[in-house]
């Protein structure tokens, strides 16, 4: 795995966390 594609997806788990997060607020 390259490093651009290892950044995109840590940027995508970071992003769906994100949005779990602000699921189980509402």
């Amino acid at each position: 795995m390259s490093l651009c594609m290892y950044l995109i997806c840590l940027q995508i788990t970071k992003l769906r966390g994100c949005v779990a997060f602000l699921l189980q607020r509402v």
